[in-house]
């Protein structure tokens, strides 16, 4: 099993506030998304992460067009940085791109604007300044002296912000993405307009041009259809339609469902645990995600896998480590329980490489969210 994607990008919900008198009218008919908001396995990212200690993000990026013929939609468009918590730590710069109808009038109206966001605001979009399509956008994030500091400059108009805040400094960082979004909830995604790809280039993490082996590629479901990133050649990379799953990359999704919905749930749950929340529940929720995950685990290896993958799936058994540290300590202080999350978020950094070396062998993203369907 690998990792789950931690990132929650731009919230719809403020969206719609971002323009007060603008309405999201709801899509044409044939334009709902299915299944949990998604018609396909994947998740509302499209990118690519990096995981380790962050310190900088930086990269610049085109604003996508939304196409003529589009039906109403919001995307997004953003560089971030995340820590997998407790506490949840999250902050991003970027663009949200929106086809919307005005309050009592016919026709829709296009707005783009250069936006920020973090956890303190509820991941809910904060407008900078306007930008327009296919213009250049420069942002950078930067954690120094307890503050994380943001700029975004459109290389095109000459707009910029530049600005800091403490809010987001309470955990150590340990993701870093650049990624396309349909924004929204959980369960509540915003209908994605027909838009043009964004071209990302110039990616640093921690003031340095990461390795392109060191990057986790994400893919979207939106419109009955998945989006990957291309291969990051000479530092940048756009998207394109992802190609078809192959049987045995959906015989992983199937039989990694379960325990995959079992670590998101985990994962979400942690989040939010404090030394006051009751051991009990900590515990329950510790057992629940181990026995899942042992059950996933053993799925994997008794299926019937093409030879060259066998190796890796028995590799990817290796979350056993995980499940090792899953378990609470019997007393927890101020000082076990940090301790533990500690020890526990940087088995799962360990167990990433793996699991995702087996995702890419069947063709799938290196990176999650595990398959719902």
């Amino acid at each position: 099993m690998t990792r789950r994607r931690l990132l929650v990008g731009f919230g719809v919900l403020a969206l719609l506030l971002l323009f007060l008198t603008v309405k999201l009218a709801p899509a044409r008919d044939g334009d709902e998304l299915v299944a949990r908001n998604s018609d396909a396995p994947f998740g509302p990212f499209a990118g690519y992460a990096w995981i380790g200690s962050v310190t900088s993000v930086g990269a610049s990026f085109t604003v996508p067009r939304i196409a003529r013929g589009s039906s109403l939609g919001v995307a997004s468009t953003w560089i971030g940085a995340q820590s997998a918590g407790p506490p949840s730590r999250f902050v991003q710069i970027g663009d949200v791109e929106s086809r919307l109808v005005p309050r009592g009038k016919d026709g829709a109206v296009d707005r783009y604007y250069a936006v920020w966001s973090d956890t303190a605001r509820h991941y809910q979009p904060i407008p900078l300044f306007p930008v327009n399509p296919a213009d250049t956008l420069s942002a950078s994030l930067t954690l120094a002296h307890q503050r994380w500091t943001l700029a975004i400059v459109d290389d095109t108009s000459g707009a910029k912000a530049h600005f800091s805040t403490a809010a987001e400094t309470e955990a150590p960082f340990n993701q870093a993405a650049w990624a396309q979004e349909n924004p929204g909830s959980e369960n509540h995604h915003a209908p994605y307009p027909r838009i043009a790809p964004p071209v990302f280039y110039g990616l640093t993490v921690n003031s340095a041009r990461p390795s392109p082996t060191a990057l986790y590629s994400q893919w979207m479901s939106v419109n009955h259809s998945n989006l990957a990133p291309t291969t990051v050649h000479a530092d940048s990379f756009t998207l394109k339609r992802a190609p078809a799953v192959s049987p045995a990359g959906a015989q992983y999704l199937r039989l990694s469902a379960t325990s995959g919905a079992a670590f998101d749930q985990f994962q979400d749950e942690r989040a939010e645990w404090t030394i006051k929340t009751p051991y009990k529940q900590i515990e329950a929720a510790s057992l629940r995600f181990i026995t899942a995950t042992r059950n996933g685990v053993r799925s994997l290896a008794a299926a019937a896998w093409p030879k060259q993958l066998r190796s890796l799936v028995r590799a990817n058994a290796h979350m056993n480590v995980v499940l090792a540290l899953a378990r609470p300590p019997a007393l927890l202080t101020a000082a076990t329980f940090a301790d533990w999350n500690s020890r526990l978020t940087e088995a799962l950094e360990r167990a990433a490489p793996a699991g995702a070396k087996l995702r890419l062998a069947l063709g799938l993203p290196g990176f999650g969210p595990e398959y719902h369907r």
